[in-house]
């Protein structure tokens, strides 16, 4: 049997997710380079002409480090339309690298927050994948000669560990810019608490497929620090060379093969080599600090991962903080400081600063929420402390960070536009916004906060590498930066002394971050205290008890500590190197680097990106009539740079299925056409049995209209079909046999709708979905009026709630109360092949309008087939045990063990005249899942169970069943 039309449609569903990504209101234009395209929309044209620049400055510096050289340009897709920091890269259909221009500017807890320029160095890391993963060599060079860029074959570097992946890039953006996360502090940071609280990760946890702190961090930072001792150590030309040896490869994942052919040893050798000499090192550094006397801290939350922004409120008795962690979504925080006991929970989508208001009874912060589907951008928000209740100050402001002023009725914050930001006051009341400074070049903002008499405003300010804490009056006049001192710095989180004499901030300029304390015209800086870790947002209503955020190798939690004596002040040195080969970074400075010969933008084409770049042979038998036949073609796909067209094609001698998906405008519109053999019925003559093949040629044309939030998902979907059937068997099978049967022949044509609804949750530590609601609707009508041979209305719809139940914080306490109810109804003519099914096992499946089957465990698929169906599902789920490791540099990592009970029924109601036995089936059992990802990408959740059936037929039996992907 083959029925490519279903496939086609799955991946309709994937890529329809990732192309509905751009506001169609955005204008497209290319700068066409030497080796880029670099496509922007309206607004970003200076932004383009520097990124062409820095594109090229990469290629120049990169492809000698690399040794490869990509055929063709790469597309450099440049967008504005989320404020979040990232970049992405593939080599699939296209090189293709994105940036979201927007800067990380000046969180001293964001790992990616040393850079000299963010739109210089995403570049430089995203170029370095693209001429990581395009190579290929030797067997598997002229594979892809052959058959193009097909991800499965061709393209050996896409098996490489993903610390190999993120480690090199980030090893590259170190080694070619002034700055990168190997030359900044937060790395080491990370691996140093790691290394002394003996939590330093092993090959396999470094890729950062578990949910344990630093998780998908880890793959970055481990393997950058690893690749640049490897390169320091045996040399940068051992590492090319290594590149090199490994792109040859025509076997995946051998990274010990390689290793040994280059380096003489297996890679898990030099890995726990490394190991033993890097945790070594910061223990002796951890020493070295404790000579000076670490200063005595006590933590006062065990939350880890990202606990931080914490802020006293005016009169001293509670801090407001943000969160978050791996088991809910993020949250405000405030707590009693007497009682040690949170007195109010508020669920934002990411974390924020917060400000009280001088009587202590509001909170302003910032949140992310798409506005239009498309645009995630930041608004401000004001938290009702006593009412517990949240008023939206802006809409659509790209807004974050906001402080008070004294009187309360405007707020002081930074707004973000095409990868710059400025100063600006808000009114509390009407949310207008009003420009108070903006910086020339770069000069990039962060968690401003207003002195308590109202005159003068102190922020974190980024430029060239440094962030410095600035003050400006109430007009936007710069006034000082009054840690000029800390060159090469990030001194940011700064807060005024109760008597607006001092600022106080936090500041790496020892290597180290710590507090400090400067007076606020400028002046001498005083170091605070002494930790291994990191100490970050400084806060106290005395000037001797600070609260402030505390790294640890389970990542930040609130701590305390007293004022001791001051500590001395040791700038560290910013290395020059991070790969030991004296490579000097590009001396170009970032506002002059533009394309040599500077091009005029074209509007964007998606043609010179459309065209298929791969294919692969199909060679498959399938049976018909009960003979194997042959079934010869090929298969391709292919999409523009910024998906607005996507193509699958599948042709053979026997079946074709061609998938098309444009999503230039809103709704996106997708049409398919398939033909495919399909195998529906048995008839038994005598001693004989029959199977009857039918031939469907199959064509939808559907409108999808997405909606999203960061909390929920809907999509409407509305179309045509057209199923034209035809019997494969008719010389073996009487058209009198077909019609008893109810086997229809002939069209089938009509009009389909649907809805999808989603709201539930799945957060690091959850082994399922959970606290929400998934449920779906889709709505078929075949008439006559349609042009169909028969009338037939379905209706199928799906519903699943999930309940959680956390008896504790803890990874083994997450319990999920899943419960689904699925049903169908046919009217009208009856037609066999839209007969309703009830049996079999579930796969975790989006319920789609070509699924007409209902599982009930333990029972084959099909047991009951009627025009109406219902079944439920009850299930108990519990983890069992966290594994979360995996045998070094082998390509799986095993995640975790689970079980459930459970309890399925399922019915039929049937209105023709022949009716089964039974209408009623139910089982009841248990079963045990294992979680693992295998190939580094591909999560596997493998199921085993056993289902004792409840009714007949099988009354009594206990039947056991091993399966792929999770119930529902």
């Amino acid at each position: 049997m083959r029925r490519p039309g279903t496939l086609l449609l799955l991946l309709l569903a994937a890529q329809l997710h990732a192309a509905t990504e751009y506001p169609p209101r955005l204008k497209w234009q290319t700068i066409t380079t030497e080796h880029f395209h670099v496509h922007f929309h309206q607004g970003e044209e200076a932004l383009a002409s520097r990124a062409a620049g820095y594109a090229e400055d990469a290629h120049k510096q990169l492809v000698p480090l690399l040794d490869w050289t990509p055929r063709g340009r790469t597309h450099l897709v440049l967008s504005d339309h989320v404020d979040v920091s990232n970049g992405s890269a593939t080599p699939f259909p296209n090189n293709r690298m994105e940036v979201y221009v927007t800067s990380p500017g000046a969180d001293p807890t964001s790992s990616i927050n040393y850079h000299d320029d963010w739109l210089k160095l995403v570049i430089l890391h995203e170029y370095t994948h693209i001429l990581h993963l395009d190579q290929a060599r030797g067997v598997s060079k002229s594979i892809r000669t052959v058959f193009g860029r097909m991800p499965l074959l061709g393209f050996p570097q896409e098996f490489s560990p993903l610390w190999m992946i993120e480690g090199l890039a980030t090893l590259a953006e170190s080694e070619t810019t002034g700055a990168g996360r190997l030359k900044g502090t937060y790395l080491n940071m990370v691996l140093r608490t790691a290394a002394v609280e003996n939590r330093f990760g092993s090959e396999s946890e470094a890729s950062g497929l578990g949910p344990y702190w630093p998780s998908g961090s880890s793959r970055y930072l481990y393997g950058a620090k690893f690749l640049s001792w490897l390169s320091r150590t045996h040399g940068a030309d051992k590492l090319t060379q290594y590149l090199g040896d490994y792109s040859s490869n025509l076997i995946p994942f051998r990274v010990n093969a390689s290793a040994k052919a280059v380096y003489g040893k297996s890679m898990k050798s030099l890995w726990q080599e490394w190991s033993a000499v890097q945790q070594q090192s910061y223990k002796v550094e951890r020493d070295r600090l404790a000579l000076d006397g670490l200063s005595e801290r006590k933590r006062l939350t065990t939350f880890g991962y990202e606990t931080t922004h914490p802020l006293l409120s005016p009169d001293g008795t509670r801090i407001a903080y943000s969160h978050r962690g791996p088991y809910e979504r993020p949250t405000l925080r405030i707590r009693d400081v007497a009682s040690g006991r949170d007195t109010r929970v508020r669920t934002v989508n990411t974390n924020s600063t917060v400000s009280w208001s001088a009587d202590g009874k509001f909170i302003a912060y910032s949140d992310l929420e798409f506005t239009g589907t498309f645009s995630l951008l930041s608004d401000l928000y004001i938290w009702d402390v006593e009412r517990n209740d949240t008023r939206r100050v802006t809409s659509a402001s790209r807004l974050k960070d906001p402080a008070f002023t004294p009187d309360g009725k405007t707020l002081i914050a930074v707004a973000n536009s095409l990868g710059r930001n400025r100063l600006v006051e808000v009114d509390v009341a009407s949310g207008a916004v009003r420009e108070l400074a903006t910086p020339d070049n770069d000069r990039q903002f962060g968690e401003p906060v207003v002195s308590h008499d109202g005159r003068l405003i102190a922020v974190a300010e980024w430029m060239n590498g440094s962030t410095h804490v600035v003050t400006f009056d109430r007009t936007g006049r710069r006034v000082a930066n009054v840690t000029e001192r800390h060159t090469a710095a990030t001194n940011a989180s700064p807060r005024f002394s109760p008597d607006d004499r001092e600022i106080w901030f936090s500041s790496d300029v020892t290597g180290v971050t710590n507090l400090y304390s400067v007076l606020a015209g400028g002046g001498e800086i005083r170091r605070l205290t002494n930790v291994y870790g990191g100490a970050f947002y400084p806060t106290s209503s005395d000037g001797r008890r600070f609260f402030y955020s505390d790294y640890s190798s389970e990542g930040f939690d609130l701590a305390v500590v007293d004022k001791g004596r001051d500590y001395p002040t040791v700038a560290r040195v910013v290395p020059t190197t991070v790969m030991g080969s004296n490579r000097v970074a590009s001396n170009i400075p970032n506002a002059l680097i533009e394309p040599a010969a500077p091009v005029q933008p074209k509007p964007y084409s998606p043609w010179r990106s459309l065209l298929p770049r791969w294919w692969v042979p199909v060679i498959e038998s399938t049976r018909v009539n009960g003979e194997n036949r042959a079934e010869i073609g090929f298969t391709t796909s292919g999409a523009d740079a910024l998906f607005r067209h996507v193509y699958d094609l599948t042709i053979t001698n026997r079946s074709y299925g061609v998938l098309y998906s444009y999503d230039r405008l809103y709704p996106t519109l997708t049409f398919v056409a398939a033909r495919y053999d399909d195998d529906v019925a048995r008839f038994v003559n005598g001693d004989s049995t029959t199977t009857y093949t039918e031939s469907t040629n199959h064509f939808l044309a559907q409108a999808s209209v997405p909606w999203r939030k960061v909390g929920w998902q809907m999509e409407a979907t509305a179309g045509v079909i057209r199923d034209s059937i035809t019997s494969n068997s008719s010389d073996v099978i009487s058209q009198d046999d077909l019609d008893r049967t109810g086997i229809f022949t002939g069209t089938l044509q009509g009009v389909r709708v649907g809805a999808f609804f989603n709201n539930a949750k799945q957060f690091p530590f959850s082994i399922s979905a959970e606290r929400g609601v998934t449920a779906s609707v889709q709505y078929e009508h075949l008439s006559r009026a349609f042009g169909s041979d028969r009338s037939l209305q379905q209706l199928r719809g799906d519903v699943r709630g999930y309940l959680t139940i956390p008896y504790n914080r803890t990874p083994l306490g997450r319990h999920v109360v899943a419960l689904r109810g699925a049903g169908g109804d046919n009217s009208g003519d009856f037609i066999l092949q839209r007969e309703l099914r009830v049996g079999g096992l579930g796969y975790g499946e989006r319920a789609t309008l070509d699924s007409r089957s209902f599982p009930v465990r333990g029972y084959e698929s099909g047991t009951l087939r009627g025009e109406r169906a219902a079944i439920t599902s009850l299930e108990y789920r519990f983890p069992l045990y966290e594994i979360e490791r995996g045998p070094t540099t082998l390509p799986v990592f095993f995640s975790r063990i689970h079980g459930d009970v459970f309890v399925d029924g399922g019915r039929i109601w049937q209105q023709r005249a022949e009716r089964s036995e039974f209408d009623t089936i139910a089982s009841m059992g248990g079963e045990l899942s294992t979680d693992f990802i295998l190939g580094n990408f591909v999560p596997v959740r493998l199921r085993a169970g056993l289902a004792y059936l409840l009714l007949d037929p099988g009354k009594g039996d206990v039947q056991p069943y091993i399966t792929l992907g999770g119930s529902f």
